[in-house]
């Protein structure tokens, strides 16, 4: 029960730390993409291609949720609505991907201290 309980209370740190992760990640993507374009006002640079592939699945779905952008209205694609859907979007796909890699690192990290205690 003890066991069970340490588990739970593990892998709940792997998340919290996965979606502190995740978040970030989505919103250092989103802003790096726009301080870009607002400074070098260039989509031709390396480092967009790159920015722009791991936003896609927040784009696509801001252009599900806001079908304005597809149609080229601007009416109803207000950014306080495009925004957030990008950016959650992005975050839950970054959280699925950082949670298994938090979990890895933190069993090894401590298979790792566990060893130096017994040497």
């Amino acid at each position: 029960m003890v066991q069970e309980a340490r588990s739970f209370e593990s892998f709940m740190k792997t998340l919290k730390l996965s979606l502190i992760l995740g978040f970030s990640a989505s919103l250092f993507a989103f802003l790096s993409l726009d301080v870009s374009d607002l400074i070098f006002q260039s989509r031709l640079l390396p480092w967009i291609a790159p920015l722009i592939h791991v936003q896609t699945l927040g784009f696509h779905a801001a252009s599900r949720f806001f079908p304005c952008q597809k149609e080229g209205f601007d009416t109803g694609c207000e950014s306080f609505k495009v925004i957030p859907a990008i950016l959650f979007t992005n975050a839950i796909v970054y959280v699925l991907i950082f949670t298994p890699v938090v979990q890895i690192y933190r069993t090894l990290k401590s298979r790792g201290s566990s060893n130096e205690k017994h040497a």
